[in-house]
């Protein structure tokens, strides 16, 4: 299927695509700005090439299952860019690279608390993200840092000075 069928404008929680392969729109969830999450693969999420009618969602979290990858391509970030505001939930990598993500100007929030640990070297990147706000990863990843959830701004600055010193 190219596109999601029409749903209820009042459709509200979690939308889970991790099965529809071929979707090509996202046209028809305009209307449905409850929606608090939509789950997609990422070998889906390459032939998706707007996102624009995600723009009015407000608490929007959209989460990847990287399928092993590493990292986001540059066409999955060109296409994410244009949102006024992106949370992004990745799962299902094995080791991450952050970088691409700096190209996100709207990143609000991203979390990668899954079963893989991050390292500091993959944590850098996080320096070059400047709307970031919260941050999650697996418990135990980076001791040194004193945890595992950065919820706000001025832990996010926190976190960015102990990235530089580490």
């Amino acid at each position: 299927t190219n596109q999601i069928g029409d749903l209820p404008s009042q459709f509200a929680g979690r939308l889970d695509l991790t099965t529809v392969t071929g979707l090509t729109t996202l046209d028809n969830l305009r209307s449905c700005s409850q929606i608090d999450e939509i789950r997609i693969r990422l070998s889906a999420i390459y032939k998706i090439k707007d996102f624009m009618p995600l723009s009015n969602y407000k608490n929007l979290w959209i989460y990847i299952e990287m399928e092993g990858e590493s990292c986001l391509s540059d066409s999955v970030i060109e296409s994410l860019s244009g949102l006024p505001s992106l949370r992004l939930r990745l799962d299902g990598y094995v080791s991450i690279n952050l970088s691409p993500l700096t190209n996100l100007p709207n990143l609000k929030a991203l979390d990668l608390d899954s079963y893989s640990c991050v390292t500091k070297a993959e944590l850098q990147p996080v320096l070059g993200m400047n709307a970031l706000e919260y941050l999650q990863f697996a418990p135990g990843s980076v001791p040194e840092l004193g945890g595992c959830t950065f919820a706000t701004a001025g832990k996010i600055a926190k976190l960015k000075l102990q990235l530089m010193t580490l």
